[in-house]
């Protein structure tokens, strides 16, 4: 899709709005990668700022950056604008004390992790089924479904256990603790 403005949009729709997984190109030279819900950035993406030279990676939230990691990149055949300083005093800061996370990593994955938690429930709402999954994870679940329904099979610990197993990858897959939740 083509806009007006000359942004472009190339991805998956769903009811006339952007849904799912989708590209947008914006006339400036800016890059958005990623999923979409309503028509808003909602999940994971990346966001290139091309004026800038730096990328956003991590999860969105409502149209808006939520949490991840933000970065230069390295391009020796990028635009290079002059550095001008915002400030032309000479005024010196201050040392302030340097502040370091013992583990960012897993600060920011614990914060990405809370943030899909916090807004599975609007995405299970707003998301069709059969987008959410591959195909063969949504023919996982939907036999799974039929078997439990017919009462050829239940549904206990260790059935979830499996049908995650097959369906996502190992670090991917819910603790016992989230899938007690579910029985």
């Amino acid at each position: 899709m083509i806009y007006a403005n000359e942004n472009i949009y190339e991805g998956l729709w769903h009811q006339a709005k952007r849904n799912g997984y989708g590209v947008l190109t914006k006339r400036n030279g800016d890059h958005f990668e990623g999923h979409w819900v309503n028509d808003l950035r909602e999940g994971q993406g990346s966001y290139f700022y091309h004026d800038k030279n730096k990328l956003f990676v991590g999860e969105w939230v409502n149209d808006q950056p939520k949490n991840g990691v933000y970065t230069e990149v390295e391009d020796e055949n990028a635009e290079r604008r002059p550095e001008n300083p915002h400030f032309s005093d000479h005024y010196i800061l201050p040392a302030l004390n340097e502040l370091k996370l013992v583990d960012p990593a897993s600060v920011l994955e614990r914060a990405m992790e809370r943030t899909k938690q916090e807004r599975a429930h609007f995405r299970v709402q707003h998301i069709p089924i059969e987008k959410m999954f591959t195909p063969e994870e949504y023919e996982n679940l939907r036999l799974a479904f039929e078997n439990v329904s017919m009462g050829e099979a239940y549904v206990d610990l260790d059935s979830l256990r499996t049908l995650f197993a097959k369906m996502m990858d190992e670090d991917r897959q819910p603790t016992d603790e989230q899938l007690e939740e579910l029985l």
